[in-house]
């Protein structure tokens, strides 16, 4: 009974004395053993002040690259492999998106950001880029064909005056951001686009892809060659973009 007694005081003094120890570990040294998590975030900003006779119900976009290079270091740059489809949902108020995606790196450090942005039909993405709303202007009818042909225009779309349009890309675009540094640990990685200044600049081709238009299917005006004709496609958007650390 002693014996047993005195073994059992034993294994609670270990157990002390294990507890102690890791009590005490040094925080930092345990930050520098975990590797580094980057987990990317996508806003839109300035959705509130894009011009009042354009609005947007939904947005996306297909990342099928994220880049990062390392500035301090001549190493190698790592990329991801999988495409990220990042959909808002603009009409309900939705400007921001988390991905599911982790990324690991092998190294802390400051890493300059590129992204690429390019359809992926064969993995069920048609559209590098994607927008879809309406636009305050209608669709004008040759007065001297009697009319015809007519616009086929589902009322119910939209609202009286205005008429609904899509933008789709195909268009690939790589565009590179500012440098981040990245610290051992999880930390999110945010890209912001500004919506306004681009919307600015989009809503004149929309309109007049609209004001040229014959007919109007339930998706609305098909405003993509206009639009990218006219220099005013989606790049533009992505150019505003800028990134950040949000550590």
């Amino acid at each position: 009974m002693k014996k047993l007694l005195l073994l059992t005081m034993v294994l609670a003094l270990n157990a002390c004395v294990e507890t102690q120890i890791d009590g005490n570990a040094d925080p930092q040294r345990i930050v520098k053993n975990q590797p580094v998590v980057v987990v990317p975030e996508f806003h839109l900003s300035g959705i509130e002040r894009v011009p009042a006779k354009l609005r947007v119900s939904s947005m996306g976009l297909t990342v099928s690259e994220l880049r990062f290079a390392p500035v301090d270091t001549d190493g190698i740059a790592f990329t991801t492999v999988d495409p990220m489809v990042i959909k808002f949902d603009v009409s309900n108020g939705e400007a921001y998106k988390k991905s599911l995606t982790e990324i690991r790196l092998p190294d802390p450090g400051r890493y300059l950001v590129s992204m690429r942005l390019e359809p992926r039909p064969e993995e069920g993405f048609p559209q590098s880029f994607f927008m879809n709303g309406s636009v305050e202007e209608v669709v004008s009818i040759d007065e001297e064909s009697d009319g015809w042909p007519q616009p086929v225009f589902d009322e119910k779309l939209a609202m009286k005056g205005w008429t609904p349009f899509r933008y789709k890309s195909r268009k690939t675009v790589f565009f590179t951001f500012n440098d981040i540094t990245l610290q051992n640990g999880t930390q999110a990685l945010a890209f912001e686009f500004d919506a306004a200044n681009w919307s600015g600049s989009v809503v004149a081709s929309i309109s007049k892809a609209v004001r040229n238009t014959e007919h109007v299917n339930e998706d609305g005006v098909d405003v993509t060659n206009t639009v990218e004709s006219a220099g005013d496609d989606f790049a533009s958007l992505i150019e505003t973009g800028i990134v950040e650390n949000l550590r």
